[in-house]
């Protein structure tokens, strides 16, 4: 997601018209492409109307535009399948607004608006004011607006539970391991404030929702499927509809976005998005990893590709010494 606003960005800036292409396979169907079934159009060019010829840039694309990123790295460098490098060897660069080719091809794996920011004169130069945060929120509006079956469930699930003010919770446990007590310290206070307060809980682990249902009598949470092997819940492709657990995430993601209190740790991009996709005011977001030196660390190793796996590893060590974890 954080790619597509990036993305945008550069369509917007460049007066070209933006496709997004999802079909590799992790949120529907091989070939299928996700991005089309979970949000609404607004202007895109269908991915799939791309046809293939030499007027494309990068021109490892050339011929190729129909794969999927991940695909064409497998195919040219399967030893590099997952490493952060890649991005840069199958992408244009968005800090250059001058590429000639008709089809332009731009994937990364985190937020890159700050690349374009020499750019940003003339009609857009009040994005020069803006924070990246502050612009990925008005793109996020523009270009990431859920499908009406989807916002249809969204507004029936508030209408169902919600109250006039719930505290939104995300906790990725599955691979990350955040500390809890900071979750529970955090959710502690607010309640403290209101005890009518109800409590939407978005986590990956069923072990942490049971905690959380033991400890607040006013808790919220989505039916799903739990897995039992410790993995991320939506890279599970051999069970269930695929496009059905998209469809479940993206509504979680909604909710926790649409509460008047949001805790989370931006070290999982779900907990950032949720962010970019809310009008809550910073004081009403408690993020443990805003000022994070280790998660803003590993991004700019990130960046400058540097050793970036084990760094992570070092990172996340480090950051659940500092902290208990339960």
């Amino acid at each position: 997601m954080l790619a597509v606003l990036s993305g945008a960005a550069y369509a917007q800036v460049t007066g070209r018209l933006p496709a997004v292409d999802w079909r590799d396979g992790l949120f529907a169907p091989e070939n299928s492409n996700a991005f089309d079934l979970l949000f609404k159009s607004n202007g895109n060019v269908q991915a799939d109307s791309i046809s293939d010829n030499d007027s494309v840039s990068p021109s490892i694309w050339r011929g190729k535009v129909s794969l999927s990123a991940n695909s064409l790295v497998h195919s040219l460098w399967p030893h590099l399948l997952g490493e952060y490098s890649t991005a840069k060897m199958t992408s244009i660069d968005i800090s250059r607004l001058d590429y000639p080719e008709k089809v332009l091809v731009f994937w990364c794996w985190d937020d890159q608006i700050r690349l374009m920011r020499k750019h940003f004169r003339g009609l857009f130069r009040p994005l020069r004011r803006k924070s990246t945060f502050e612009i990925q929120r008005e793109l996020a509006r523009q270009y990431l607006i859920p499908r009406p079956e989807l916002r249809q469930q969204i507004d029936a699930f508030k209408a169902e539970h919600w109250s006039q003010d719930v505290i939104g919770v995300h906790i990725r446990y599955t691979d990350l391991k955040v500390p809890l007590q900071r979750f529970y310290g955090a959710v502690d206070r607010l309640v403290s404030l209101d005890s009518s307060r109800k409590i939407f809980l978005a986590t990956d682990n069923e072990t942490v929702q049971e905690e959380f249902r033991k400890r607040y009598a006013n808790l919220i949470v989505r039916p799903k499927h739990f897995r039992g092997d410790g993995k991320p819940l939506h890279l599970n492709p051999n069970e269930g509809d695929v496009t059905e657990r998209a469809r479940e995430a993206l509504i979680e993601l909604y909710l926790l976005s649409e509460c008047h209190h949001l805790v989370c740790a931006r070290w999982s991009t779900f907990s950032y998005m949720a962010q970019v996709l809310s009008n809550l005011p910073r004081e009403r977001i408690i993020d443990f990893d805003r000022f994070n030196p280790l998660f803003h660390g590993k991004k700019w190793a990130q960046r400058h590709n540097i050793a970036v796996p084990a760094i992570a590893r070092v990172a996340r060590r480090l950051y659940r010494r500092a902290t208990p974890s339960n």
